[in-house]
């Protein structure tokens, strides 16, 4: 059937709690760092605020079964079983009550939705009527034989809300923890409440309490900063409401910034065991031998016979590991945060932080890599200037050659960064292939393709 029906939201939609009972599957997931009670007590009291009964269950497979007992022999009066995750904390009970009444209007045996601001929707709504005599499995849910809700909310409000990335769980603890009366808010009212400032500026320090700087104009040339709604996606931690832009881009350089941004001080503290997590849990690895991001055919000619690499954020390790497992004759190091300077068997780490000038990086001479003649790869050398936006191409290169000096590497053959560079103004001086060579390198033999327009940055604010 999949009547696919567009449900408007309206006055009209009453919910009925008494019809109700919510069947919520538990995850794994919230075993990490305790959780999943904290968790599964908002999502009690938010269903309790409405008066509608429910129960959790271990995981889908338990909750397969449970549906079952519950469709032959439902609680007194509940005409609806609705099958929720607790992944999806924020309930939307406007869409809840839509879907039932779809049900009624249908007679379909379940009704499932689209469109509504992840976090917010269930996985369906059954019907007891129409489903007591079949034996209920989840596949029916994707057999095409129900009814279907067309939900609004996340066109109008382009969030997400959903707990399947730790680093969106901890901001949700966090809000939590600020506002007492979070479980009450209807979808609408929280959407609305994410664009306060006290609620933005922890969400745009990852729910910690930062210093954080705002620009007026571009750090980087004084140029007209224009905001980047958020219309078309959501960044990786979510929860920021389209209506405060989080991102600038520069009229006249092109650089994207962050504004408000983590003081540079305070950026090794939002790359915490939150952060760390999400890549450990991740099965998704882009260093394989046949991407193009591994594709050395035309650089292992020119690198020296005893190749060391460094791997400057490195994150948890992968393309050293990587290196270390195509290339066994090679000297491979990787380095990072010390929350993620840990290696696999086989790879060398080391703690380098390039927000910090090299006297304060955890990284001693006796630690270099060794050698007459090291030689650094580098995958991923751009991506701190995402957190370096205020100080400049420069700052962030002298600080990184610091690193090298301070790791034993003395030639630096082959720079070879993430596809997306993160600056604009880098990759337009690319394009134009305009060649700066450091003065600043001593011992380093370096050359980068860079361009620097030459209008001196303006810091507004730091908070």
């Amino acid at each position: 059937m999949d009547a696919g029906l567009r449900c408007s939201r309206s006055a009209d939609m009453s919910l009925e709690p008494g019809k109700l009972y919510f069947c919520i599957a538990g995850n794994t997931r919230l075993a990490f760092e305790g959780a999943r009670g904290k968790v599964e007590s908002f999502v009690s009291a938010r269903l309790a605020h409405h008066a509608v009964a429910h129960e959790f269950c271990t995981d889908w497979s338990a909750l397969e079964g449970r549906v079952r007992e519950l469709l032959r022999t439902p609680p007194p009066g509940v005409d609806y079983i609705v099958v929720a995750d607790v992944m999806n904390p924020f309930t939307d009970m406007t869409l809840v009550a839509g879907m039932t009444e779809v049900l009624a209007r249908t007679n379909a045996p379940f009704c499932g939705c689209d469109g509504a601001v992840p976090g917010t929707e269930v996985r369906a709504v059954l019907s007891v009527a129409a489903l007591r005599a079949e034996p209920f499995t989840l596949g029916m849910l994707d057999s095409g034989v129900g009814a279907k809700v067309r939900w609004e909310t996340q066109t109008e409000h382009n969030n997400q809300l959903n707990l399947y990335k730790y680093k969106r769980l901890k901001l949700f603890l966090a809000l939590n923890e600020m506002f007492d009366d979070l479980h009450r808010l209807s979808a609408p009212e929280l959407l609305s409440r994410l664009s306060r400032d006290d609620a933005f500026a922890l969400l745009a320090a990852f729910g910690d309490e930062l210093r954080q700087i705002s620009y007026a104009s571009c750090p980087h040339c004084d140029g007209r900063l224009n905001p980047l709604v958020n219309t078309m996606s959501q960044p990786f931690c979510g929860y920021l409401p389209s209506s405060r832009p989080l991102y600038h881009e520069c009229e006249f350089c092109g650089l994207v910034v962050q504004s408000p941004s983590v003081h540079e001080d305070d950026v090794h503290t939002i790359y915490d065991k939150w952060d760390k997590q999400d890549f450990v849990a991740s099965t998704n690895n882009p260093y394989t031998s046949d991407s193009i991001r591994c594709d050395f055919a035309k650089i292992l000619p020119h690198l020296p016979g005893s190749t060391r690499s460094l791997d400057l954020g490195g994150g948890v390790g992968n393309f050293s590991r990587f290196l270390h497992e195509t290339y066994p004759g090679w000297n491979v190091t990787h380095s990072d945060f010390e929350i993620k300077a840990s290696a696999s068997e086989g790879v060398r780490s080391r703690t380098l932080d390039f927000t910090q000038s090299y006297r304060r990086c955890a990284v001693r001479p006796d630690h270099g890599l060794g050698g007459d003649r090291a030689c650094a790869i580098s995958q991923t050398l751009l991506c701190p200037a995402e957190h370096l936006a205020g100080s400049g191409p420069r700052r962030l290169l002298r600080l990184q050659y610091a690193g090298f000096r301070f790791a034993g590497v003395q030639e630096f053959r082959f720079l070879r960064s993430v596809p997306s560079i993160p600056l604009p103004c880098v990759r337009r001086a690319l394009a134009t292939q305009l060649l700066c060579r450091l003065r600043c390198v001593r011992n380093l033999r370096c050359q980068a393709l860079l361009g620097f327009p030459r209008r001196r940055p303006q810091l507004v604010r730091i908070r």
